[in-house]
């Protein structure tokens, strides 16, 4: 089956499509777990503690 056809934005260019799915992974990429965030709090927490 042609890429083209199972397009998910149904685009009429692929290259459009492959643009968006660019741009929605490095989204995806820079985003920052709840629980990356909770250990930086916790390790901050701990260094203002230790002070």
């Amino acid at each position: 089956m042609p890429l083209h056809s199972i397009s998910p934005r149904c685009h009429a260019k692929l290259s459009t499509t492959a643009q968006y799915t660019d741009v929605a992974t490095k989204t995806i990429r820079d985003t920052v777990s709840p629980y990356e965030m909770l250990a930086q709090l916790q390790d901050q927490t701990l260094k203002r503690s230790l002070k």
